[in-house]
Parts: C-alpha cells; sequence; structure tokens
C-alpha cells in the first residue's frame, strides 16, 4: 500500500515537472528575446543535411568563436535530457525506451516544422540529432537513479 502512495506521488511530480518543462522549452524556442527569437524571419531557413552544422561548429571549436560552438552542441542535447528523464516519471507507459526515444524525435520534429512555418529560428536536421541524444542521455540517467533509488529501497 505505501508503495502505491509513494508511486502515485512520483507520477504527480513528474507530470507537474514535464508540464513546467514543456513550457520553458516553448518559451525558448518560441519567445526568448536573448536567443533572437522575437526575430521572424523573411526567409524559411533550414539545414536538411546531416551533421552539416555539426561539423561547422567542431570546426568552430579551436577558434574565437568556440563558445557558440559549445553553447548550439551543448544545448540542444541538455535541453532534451529532461524528456528521457522525466518522462518516464509520469507514468508506466513512458517507462520503455523505445517510446521516450519516439516522443523524443516527434517533440523534436514538431519544434522544428514550427520554428520554419512561423519562420523564428530555423529547421535544422542536425538540431533533432542533438535534440534525440539529449533524450537518451537523459533516459540513461532515469535508468541509473532507478537503480540507485532501488538499491537503496532494499538496505
Amino acid at each position: 500500500m505505501k508503495e502505491n502512495i509513494k508511486d502515485r506521488k512520483i507520477r504527480k511530480y513528474g507530470r507537474v515537472l514535464f508540464f513546467l518543462y514543456l513550457l520553458l522549452v516553448i518559451y525558448f524556442m518560441f519567445f526568448a528575446e536573448n536567443l533572437g527569437r522575437n526575430i521572424i524571419s523573411e526567409d524559411y531557413r533550414y539545414n536538411l543535411t546531416p551533421f552539416k552544422e555539426i561539423n561547422r561548429f567542431r570546426g568552430m571549436l579551436n577558434g574565437k568563436m568556440w563558445y557558440h560552438a559549445v553553447i548550439n552542441l551543448t544545448g540542444n542535447v541538455i535541453c532534451f535530457i529532461p524528456i528521457g528523464l522525466v518522462l518516464p516519471l509520469t507514468g508506466y507507459y513512458w517507462k520503455h525506451f523505445h517510446r521516450v526515444f519516439v516522443f523524443a524525435i516527434t517533440f523534436s520534429l514538431m519544434i522544428e516544422f514550427t520554428q520554419l512555418v512561423c519562420k523564428v529560428g530555423s529547421f535544422d536536421v542536425d538540431d533533432i540529432i542533438l535534440n534525440t541524444i539529449g533524450g537518451i542521455v537523459g533516459y540513461i540517467i532515469y535508468k541509473i537513479s532507478r537503480k540507485i533509488y532501488r538499491m537503496g529501497d532494499k538496505r
């Protein structure tokens, strides 16, 4: 009985955290002025070549603009870690890797497509790749944390 109450609380907090995360993502992807999101482009901007921007940013790591490369490469990964970390806490359905993986890709595609259509930011296939990696990293952290948590319960 105690375990059910604990599980319900975890699901409840997980859902609240995930909702707050979604609000933050929407803000940063579409409205954050410091990221230039308030500027609507006249042209559609997109990259459909996998690893084109990733390789360009990797080349910048040794130059004067290294911080732009670090922010872009790590930012896209870090931004999606909560998907893999928090989504499995929201319910049993999301505890499976393949579901979290598909959600990360789909959510990233939705963001990129919306940015393209609204001409805010750009559609970049490399962002989808990096975001998905972030979701995977988050899921790995979730699984490791879960094992550690269970070990603590057995003591």
